[in-house]
């Protein structure tokens, strides 16, 4: 009977083991058919990656088992069985050390040119060693049977220079493979199917390569090698196409384990030794090779080639010093932009679009974080290293600010990689501080703010632990912030408290930690960031000014100058400093000054409105009211200007939002598009007012028609609310922050609309109210009462509704009780409100009127009057009827249920029905109303109506009819005649970008 001769057949088993290599042998792993390519075993451990060790035998027994089989059917054969039982062992004992020294992928996360992590070496005195140095003698005294070029010399030959290499015997490494003349043999030609044969001679080439980098005797030579290695998997498998490559290699292969490792080396060593350029050509060699990779493989290394490559165009952009960055404004920012000032916050800005190939890069850069978070299932070990996620992470963040589609919804990608990175890191502040940077860039202000405790406290802990760096330190496991990080963080935090979660407290507190820090750590910290430090201490002062105690306002306004000055000293170039001091200036009604300070901010950042606007309020408190309109003129011509600039004709491709002539590129936190249309509507808004004042109510009338056109112009389409659904949102919902506080958005997109939604309304409110008190002075009263109502319509919450109807009850002769129904409206909407105060105040002074008060209408005013800061008893108290006091609740229920449609009259052509009043009114002769005017006028004077001359000119007038000491009389007077001297024709906080919240102001009610 015919036998097969089965010799042939084993040997060839035997290879393609080999070949393999020990990750293969030391999984559960079975030969893989097609079904099954790219999710098999990971990758061997080898000099620059180990995966732990298998607890079992069973792969070890198969192949042990193997090589039985092997030997009994090529008995000629007995010095390969051998060599290969010596590899397996060699291997066996590197993956079993490496895995101990903790050496993996993730070792390489900080590689980069002229700095590539070694594996290490292992200790003389070690057992592992002593077994090493058992296996090199053996190999070299079975080398001396063997014929030169042929498999098992070759396999004697690099096997024995792995060992030596593990020893930490580079220069032996050396001399062996210069010796056999390795790097000059062809193990490719005479050996067809030997793939395992030319995969020795590329560790042999590896090895050599890595031995010369850690010695530093001759980097050239390294090159070379690891080229002659990369040339060698080209004959071999660079002929095939991707596809036929990977029908034929379902798994990573040991051929494929060192051309990756010669290739990675190569490319960072030719960036080191022959310039960017050079290197950039490198990459490309290793990128064509990814095709035939798992998405898995030695993902640390491709991250680090990847960021290294996306990195290119930011080190172009910002190759010039900041120092002069701004000497080469024209050119490098460009066609248009206005800023005269060389302050460059976050460094040079893009002078011309993103080519195609950096957005494809960009696209990748998406594509390699989300393979990240997918691939890594937990969280590291506390000595694994999260340079991988940080550092990819960085260089997302960086390529989304660079990239053309540099926006809010272009960010809401952005922020949802960086939740997944939370994931697959350990206590990383890198993770955390570009979280807070990207919520702000996606308009997510209560959900960053919500995170700069979390990172603070990071921070801190750290730094108490491990001290303190002068500098950001990348050499941990982790990576830890600087001073110059923690500072920039916290700096954008207190912004987010101050400008858009008006918590001005919480922003005091990280003022003063910051300011603790500067003058601790003052060689640490850079005289501009320094600066901003300063700033944003006084800006946070300045607005703690309402609300402090009289006696405390003098000083707070006192340390905000003399911050704001220090601040000019450290950065002459930074507009916002000279704004805000300007604005603290014009607190304290120190007008040329501030006018002074803020013709500088417009001169560093012409195309700041803001500034503009300032500019026109300080004029009009100069009673220059013509000047002040021309100038208001102007700046919105110069606005209009600027905005028709940088409208993209039909037809050419879209711009970055860099290279316009409205980009403030020298301000920490340039404004939002919505931003920049809603500080504009607001400068549109005084320009009316200044046309009613210089030629009268029917011009404004009809320049406001103007003002409703611009506004569904500029801020309509940014406030309009997206088709999403809120399952789609529910999708897109962060997995990292998930606190029950209601004021967390549930996405980046929802915190958008809501934010915007709040703002516009608001806007579109002041509109009507405005149009309605220009036809309340024009005598229109049913006008009027249409734009009241269209204001009501949108919201029946805002105080300055209520106000304005109880003007118009007050010039269309309702009982006074209708007014008195709608200013404590107002007052329930905001306790503080400075306007609702005055006005009802004025109403309890006339003495022509007859008061039908109750016992519990002069309780609710006591309590606001008695207690400033615990007004919210009012809202509780202030809706009272018949039936005595009710909740908060019924209070906000009754305000919006009694609709101010309700308050016309039957002779109005509206067809309104009679005036049904919240209250039922009755007479208590025993109540005083000056009492309850006083703890009206007291409460306002006290807080935010400390600089509003009506509240101190009617409080002068409550201390006549009370017959008060003249000096009483006189004070309070003078103090209004002083206020009133150098009032602007709106509230300050109007000129500031989105100021104090849109329901306190109270200038244009008065």
């Amino acid at each position: 009977m015919f036998k097969a001769n089965k010799g042939p057949h084993y040997a060839r088993e035997l290879h393609n083991a080999r070949l393999r290599g020990l990750a293969f042998w030391h999984t559960d792993a079975t030969p893989q058919g097609p079904a099954e390519r790219g999710t098999g075993p990971q990758p061997a451990a080898d000099t620059s990656a180990s995966v732990a060790p298998s607890s079992g035998t069973a792969a070890s027994d198969a192949f042990h088992t193997l090589l039985r089989k092997f030997s009994k059917h090529n008995p000629q054969s007995s010095l390969t069985a051998r060599i290969a039982i010596i590899e397996y062992d060699l291997q066996r004992q590197m993956t079993d050390f490496l895995h101990a020294q903790g050496f993996h992928d993730a070792s390489h996360a900080n590689d980069g040119p002229g700095h590539v992590v070694l594996p290490p070496a292992m200790d003389a005195q070690a057992a592992s060693a002593s077994k090493v140095q058992e296996l090199v003698t053996e190999l070299q005294s079975l080398a001396r049977t063997t014929k030169g070029g042929t498999y098992d010399a070759t396999a004697c030959v690099t096997l024995s220079a792995l060992g030596l290499f593990l020893l930490d015997r580079d220069e032996e490494v050396t001399q062996l493979i210069t010796h056999t003349q390795l790097l000059q043999m062809d193990p490719v030609t005479g050996a067809s199917g030997q793939e395992h044969h030319v995969a020795l001679a590329m560790m042999g080439a590896a090895v050599y390569g890595m031995a010369q980098e850690r010695s530093g005797t001759d980097l050239e030579a390294a090159l070379s090698a690891y080229n002659y290695a990369i040339r060698l998997h080209e004959r071999v498998r660079g002929s095939a196409s991707t596809k036929e490559a990977t029908r034929t290699m379902p798994f990573v292969d040991e051929m494929e384990r060192w051309v990756e490792t010669a290739l990675y080396r190569w490319v960072l060593l030719t960036w080191q030794l022959r310039g960017t350029q050079a290197g950039l050509g490198a990459l490309r060699v290793y990128k064509a090779h990814e095709a035939r990779w798992p998405s898995w493989f030695r993902m640390t290394q491709r991250q680090v080639l990847h960021s290294l490559h996306a990195e290119q165009p930011h080190q172009q952009q910002s190759a010039v010093p900041r120092s002069t960055a701004v000497s080469a404004t024209t050119s490098q920012d460009m066609v248009g932009t206005r800023t005269t000032s060389t302050r460059r916050p976050h460094g040079a800005m893009p002078s011309h679009s993103a080519p195609v190939s950096w957005s494809a890069e960009y696209a990748k850069l998406k594509a390699s974080a989300s393979q990240l978070v997918r691939a890594s299932s937990s969280f590291p070990h506390v000595n694994e290293s999260n340079a991988q996620a940080e550092r990819l992470a960085e260089q997302l963040v960086e390529s989304w600010r660079r990239d053309s589609a540099h926006d809010a919804q272009g960010a809401d990608d952005v922020v949802q990689l960086l939740y997944g990175f939370t994931h697959v890191t350990f206590r990383s502040p890198t993770i955390l501080r570009l979280l807070v940077h990207m919520l702000v860039a996606a308009e997510a202000y209560a959900e960053a703010g919500a995170l700069v405790p979390k990172y603070r406290t990071l921070i801190e802990t750290t730094w108490e632990a491990s001290g303190r760096p002068a500098q950001r330190d990348t050499s941990g496991v982790r990576a830890l912030d600087g001073p110059v990080e923690y500072i920039d963080t916290l700096l954008l935090g207190t912004m987010v408290h101050l400008r858009y979660l008006h918590r001005p407290k919480e922003a005091l507190d990280l003022t003063n930690v910051l300011q603790a820090l500067v003058q601790e750590a003052q060689e640490a910290v850079p005289s501009d960031v320094a600066a901003r430090v300063w700033r944003v201490g006084a800006e946070v002062r300045a607005s703690l000014v309402p609300t402090v105690m009289p006696t405390e306002r003098a000083t707070y306004l006192s340390d905000a100058q003399q911050a704001l000055e220090k601040a000019v000293a450290l950065d002459d170039q930074a507009a916002e400093s000279f704004f805000a001091l300007g604005y603290v200036h014009a607190l304290a009604r120190h007008v040329d000054a501030a006018m002074e300070a803020v013709r500088r901010a417009i001169e560093l950042e012409p195309a700041w409105i803001e500034a503009w606007h300032l500019l026109v309020l300080l004029i009009t408190a100069q009673k220059d009211f013509a000047g002040a309109r021309r100038l208001a003129a102007e700046a919105l011509s110069r606005i209009e200007a600027d905005e028709e600039a940088d409208k993209i004709p039909a037809g050419e491709a879209p711009r970055p939002p860099a290279p316009v002539r409205t980009q403030l590129v020298s301000l920490d936190y340039p404004p939002t598009p919505f931003e920049r249309a809603y500080t504009y509507m607001r400068l549109l808004m005084t320009h009316n007012t200044l046309i009613e004042l210089t030629e009268g109510v029917p011009s404004a009338l009809e320049d406001q028609r103007d003002l409703f056109t611009a506004y569904q112009v500029h801020v309509a389409p940014l406030a309009t609310v997206p088709t999403t659904s809120s399952s789609d949102m529910a999708t897109r919902a962060p997995e990292f922050v998930q606190p029950s506080a209601a004021e967390l958005a549930a996405s980046p997109a929802e915190a958008r609309i809501a934010f915007r939604a709040r703002f516009a309304t608001r806007l579109l409110q002041s509109l009507w109210l405005q149009s309605a008190a220009s036809f309340r002075r024009g005598d229109d009263l049913v006008q009027a009462r249409s734009a009241i109502a269209e204001a009501e319509q949108l919201d029946t919450r805002f105080a300055d509704v209520w106000v304005q109807l109880a003007l118009w009850c007050r010039a269309s002769g309702p009982p006074v009780e209708s007014a008195i129904t709608c200013l404590y409206k107002a007052l329930a909407c905001e306790t503080d409100h400075v306007a609702a105060s005055v006005h009802l105040a004025r109403v309890l002074l006339d003495a022509s009127e007859t008061l039908p008060l109750r016992a519990s209408h002069a309780a609710s005013l006591a309590s606001v009057a008695s207690a400033p800061e615990s007004a919210d008893a009012l809202m509780e108290l202030a809706l009272v009827d018949a039936q005595g006091p009710v909740g908060l609740a019924s209070a906000e229920a009754r305000a919006r249920a009694s609709a101010s449609r309700s308050l016309g009259s039957a002779d109005m052509p509206l067809s309104l029905p009679d005036v049904v009043p919240a209250f039922q009114w009755r007479t208590d002769a025993t109540l005083s109303t000056a009492g309850l005017a006083e703890g009206l006028l007291r409460t306002a004077t006290l807080g935010h109506g400390w600089d509003v001359p009506e509240a101190w000119h009617t409080l002068a007038q409550l201390a006549q009819r009370t017959g008060r000491p003249q000096n009483v009389q006189r004070r309070t007077l003078l103090e209004a005649l002083r206020l009133e001297a150098s009032r602007p024709v709106r509230a300050w906080h109007e000129a500031q970008r989105l100021g104090l919240p849109p329901e306190a102001a109270c200038g244009s009610a008065l």
